[in-house]
């Protein structure tokens, strides 16, 4: 996933919002939102190859987020980062003694930000971000976070801008269209405001978007290819809408859960 926004303990109804897209190549088989079979308490979307998610929230209130930190050259891995976000969804450890946890073996994944939390029984979010560029372990607050492929601290334009966004359409009663047109923005940033991550410009240019038109990586096809909201209310309902987009950027699958949260 590419781009994720979060709203914690900072609406008067939602005490968590989350809005994401997943930039992906789209030959890469996925399952789109689903409860999984081997473990019925986890919502998400599944990878097919690694088994792992990078988006997903328990009937116990626990959920998570990953993106991939780009650098190039990239270094190979041993693991595959999504299963920091399964693993996190199928442990009982606490987001910071999870995130201390896999602190230890960071190294053995390309870059990632990792953010895991939990809502508890009132209404409070509880929220760690880690990643393994600059092995960076920090409580997020109350407020609105937003991350892409830089670290939390990097600041990139692209993140910003869609914050921006995201405020003013949580600031007024929302719909879920609301939601969707910040994540669907898709006009680029100016040259000067690209990060730099070795990528050629070009390359940087299309990444620059929230929402990434699909484009030739490698002879391969890659951009957004999921696009959705997680919202928990003030009585601990969770709503999980995802719509998955093939590579002519037409929705070929839209699915919505709704469940009642009930956390240990």
């Amino acid at each position: 996933m590419c781009l994720v926004v979060f709203s914690v303990n900072s609406h008067p109804r939602y005490p968590l919002i989350i809005a994401a897209n997943r930039d992906e190549f789209f030959e890469r088989p996925t399952q789109a939102v689903h409860h999984w079979h081997d473990d019925n308490n986890i919502l998400a979307g599944r990878d097919q190859v690694a088994g792992g998610t990078w988006l997903g929230i328990t009937k116990t209130g626990r959920f998570s987020a990953l993106t991939n930190i780009r650098q190039f050259p990239q270094t190979p891995a041993s693991l595959s980062r999504g299963a920091l976000v399964s693993d996190f969804l199928k442990s009982s450890l606490s987001p910071e003694s999870y995130s201390n946890q896999v602190s230890a073996n960071a190294n053995k994944y390309s870059g990632y930000n990792l953010f895991v939390g939990s809502i508890n029984s009132n209404n409070k979010t509880d929220l760690t971000y880690s990643n393994n560029k600059d092995q960076q372990i920090i409580p997020v607050g109350t407020g609105i976070h937003g991350i892409s492929n830089g670290t939390l601290s990097a600041r990139w334009q692209k993140v910003t801008n869609t914050q921006d966004r995201f405020i003013k359409a949580i600031q007024q009663p929302f719909k879920r269209d609301d939601l969707l047109a910040v994540l669907r923005h898709q006009k680029p940033l100016d040259d000067h405001a690209l990060p730099v991550t070795g990528a050629p410009i070009d390359f940087e240019q299309q990444l620059s978007r929230a929402f990434i038109p699909t484009f030739e990586i490698n002879n391969q096809s890659y951009g957004t290819r999921s696009q959705a909201l997680i919202t928990v209310n003030n009585d601990l309902k969770a709503t999980f809408y995802e719509i998955q987009l093939n590579d002519m950027q037409k929705v070929v699958s839209e699915k919505q859960f709704v469940m009642q949260l009930t956390p240990e």
